[in-house]
């Protein structure tokens, strides 16, 4: 398992490049929701930063930037927000497509489960970088 939650942001990468895995990609989005405070309005740096490893149909479904901000705001995704701590399951890559399971501890100390999934893209300006088409929330208990 990888894992993710240093108390300091990281220099890691800033934007989509090939020589990134999924499981990079996963983790820099996971280090800007983690920077990103719960009860922010709009989007700030760490929101900016998740976003631009968003892939181009994620973006077009779910921008602009500010309403994806309220989305990851919104209960079903709210405690990626400031987490304590993530650990990464392998990635799972089938071709041009891959899932990667992340087990967060939020801010309340709660355990969430999400699936990120991933495409590489094939045009310019991001061909053959893989960006999050997709977050699914795992239901919790009593949930179902």
């Amino acid at each position: 398992m990888t894992e993710s939650g240093s108390s300091t942001p990281s220099t890691g990468p800033v934007a989509p490049s090939p020589a990134l895995s999924p499981s990079a990609v996963v983790l820099a989005q996971l280090e800007g929701l983690r920077f990103e405070p719960s009860d922010g309005d709009g989007a700030g740096p760490g929101m900016l930063s998740v976003w631009a490893f968003a892939s181009p149909g994620n973006r077009e479904a779910t921008g602009p930037v500010d309403r994806f901000a309220s989305m990851l705001r919104s209960p079903l995704y709210r405690g990626l927000l400031e987490h304590r701590a993530a650990q990464l399951g392998p990635p799972r890559v089938m071709g041009e497509q891959a899932q990667q399971e992340v087990l967060v501890l939020t801010a309340d100390d709660r355990t969430m489960g999400f699936t990120w999934v991933l495409g590489r893209q094939s045009d310019p300006p991001y061909a053959g970088c893989w960006m999050t088409d997709g977050v699914l929330r795992h239901p919790e208990e009593g949930e179902r």
